[in-house]
Parts: C-alpha cells; sequence; structure tokens
C-alpha cells in the first residue's frame, strides 16, 4: 500500500547548479509544495557549511524546524570499481562514515547505488565481494537504526540491476537491508525520449518487467519514482505508471514512493520551470493515488490526509 509521497531534493537541484540557491530555499520550496519528507543527496551534505558534526546538527535543526523529516541519505557509490582502485577496508571505512552521517542528519535510511564494476570482472568473485563488504557494514546499520537501501534503476548490467539487487537482498534476509527500485528501469521507448542513461551515452535495454518491480516491493520501504516529462494532459507517458502504480497499492507492506522529477537536465527539458514540474508531478501522484486508495489507508503518521490529495 502506499503510505506517502516523499521528495527527492534533486528535482529542484538545477535551481543550485544554474542560479546559486541555497539549500534552505529549496527546502522552504518543499514545505510550499506539501511534501513533509525528503531524501537529501550528498551534493547537499558536502557543503563546507555542513560537512562537520557541528554543520550536520545545524542542517538537522533546519529540517526539524521546517517540519521536514529527513527520509533518506544519498550517496553515490561504485564499490567494486572502489575496491578495484583502492581496497576493501577503504571502502568500509567510507560505507561506515556514510552510516554515521546519516544517523547524525536522523535519516531513516542511507541509499546508495552498488555500481556495476569494471570491464572484465569476474562476476563469481564480484558479487562474493559484494557480500563481503556488505556483512563487514551491516552491524553498523543495525546499530545505528539505519537501514541500508540499495538503488537499482537499470534494466541492463551485471550487479545493478533490479533482479540482481533482489537476489542480493534477499540473500541476506535482513531488514537492515532493503531495496530501492528506481522507475528508470522500468521506462519504455518513446519518440521522444530514447532509453539512453547519460552517464555512459549508451542505449538501454528493454525495460524491466513489471512482475519484477512487484517482485521487488517486499523488500522496498522507498521507491524512486522517477519522472522526466509531463504531456498536455499532466500525464507521464514514459513510464508505465498506471501499472507501477497498481502493483505499490495492491502491495501488502507500506511504501514511501518518493518524487524524483529529473526533466530539468540538459538532455530533457533544461528550459521548464523545476519548481512547476514537480508541483504538476506531484500532483499527478496524487490523482492517481487518490483514484485508488482509501483515505483510511493513509500512514496516520503523516498527520494529513491531504497528503495523497488535490
Amino acid at each position: 500500500m502506499l503510505d506517502s509521497l516523499a521528495l527527492s531534493v534533486w528535482s529542484l537541484q538545477q535551481l543550485t547548479l544554474e542560479r546559486g540557491v541555497p539549500l534552505g530555499t529549496l527546502l522552504d520550496v518543499i514545505v510550499d509544495l506539501g511534501v513533509s519528507q525528503i531524501e537529501l543527496n550528498e551534493d547537499y551534505v558536502r557543503l563546507p557549511e555542513y560537512r562537520h558534526l557541528a554543520g550536520m546538527r545545524r542542517l538537522r535543526a533546519e529540517l526539524e524546524s521546517r517540519g521536514l523529516k529527513l527520509l533518506s541519505t544519498w550517496f553515490y557509490t561504485d564499490f567494486l570499481g572502489t575496491v578495484r582502485i583502492s581496497s576493501r577496508p577503504a571502502l568500509v571505512e567510507q560505507l561506515r562514515e556514510y552510516l554515521l552521517t546519516a544517523a547524525e542528519l536522523g535519516a531513516e535510511q542511507l541509499t546508495l547505488p552498488l555500481g556495476d564494476g569494471f570491464d572484465g570482472i569476474d562476476v563469481d568473485k564480484g558479487r562474493a565481494t559484494l557480500n563481503e563488504i556488505l556483512v563487514e557494514v551491516l552491524p553498523l546499520a543495525e546499530a545505528t537504526g539505519v537501514r541500508i537501501g540499495i538503488e537499482t534503476g537499470r534494466s541492463e548490467g551485471t550487479f545493478h540491476t533490479p533482479g540482481a539487487v533482489l537476489r542480493l537482498v534477499e540473500s541476506f534476509a535482513s531488514p537492515s537491508l532493503r531495496m530501492v527500485p528506481d522507475f528508470e528501469a522500468w521506462r519504455v521507448s518513446t519518440s521522444d525520449l530514447p532509453l539512453m542513461h547519460v552517464e555512459t551515452q549508451a542505449a538501454s535495454s528493454e525495460p524491466a518487467p513489471v512482475s519484477l518491480f512487484r517482485a521487488c516491493l517486499p523488500y522496498a520501504p522507498i521507491v524512486h519514482a522517477k519522472l522526466l516529462r509531463l504531456d498536455e494532459n499532466g500525464d507521464e507517458p514514459h513510464f508505465p505508471l498506471r501499472e507501477l502504480m497498481a502493483a505499490i497499492v495492491e502491495s501488502p507492506i507500506r511504501h514511501i514512493l518518493e518524487v524524483e522529477y529529473e526533466g530539468w537536465i540538459p538532455d530533457v527539458d533544461p528550459h521548464l520551470d523545476c519548481i512547476e514540474q514537480t508541483r504538476q508531478c506531484l500532483s499527478l501522484l496524487r490523482r492517481m493515488a487518490s483514484h485508488a486508495i482509501p483515505a483510511t489507508s493513509l500512514s496516520a503518521a503523516t498527520g494529513e490526509r491531504g497528503v495523497l490529495t488535490e
């Protein structure tokens, strides 16, 4: 079932990159959008004013003063690539630092992509290394109460596809290790937006089946709702939204749907107002959810029926 909506600050990051808008202003915008839970990526957590202990506590106070809950902190990682150029102990120490940062900020989850290693990697050794890393890191996740969420937003590759991440998380059977399916892995081919990932400039394979999305949901308290471009009717035709939303609604566990508007990137619609587009994305999902979910099924923790209504 759908618990509530949250918002990734990435949705508004164009304002910082292009105009230097500070995080505090973005937080005010998020409050105005009617959202009370956010994901904060490392670009902001690593800013000089927040980097050290006093800064992290100041950032936590800024969130709390606005009534915002830090649902997740997101850090980019490439587990196997880092081990290759550095060492496993160095990566483990880095991941522990991320966990402690998330705990200090009051985050519920540390969200990480795995990366996909490097050319020529031995698949069995790669999987063994991933297991060894997580075995070393999970005790701190359990001790801090910050779970690790492995983000999976690619439908091709070896280690970070939804199926591969699902198998990894299932093998640990730990509530401190979950997955974060991203709608990107289920994006469909359209004439206006090719199935291409910016990082590699390579065409993607076909989208993952919705049946795999359903299989991931028991391990996904947070789902990344990637959205790129709305049409003239306010719909998002680049993802099988109705099928994905139906899977979430029918799931027996609660899910927080974290909106990640990415249409502002240079490859899509950088000329559009990212605030207004984010507002429309939230409105779309609220509208879809209100048609499918009785108000009584919403989490009492949100304190507001308006989370999923117009």
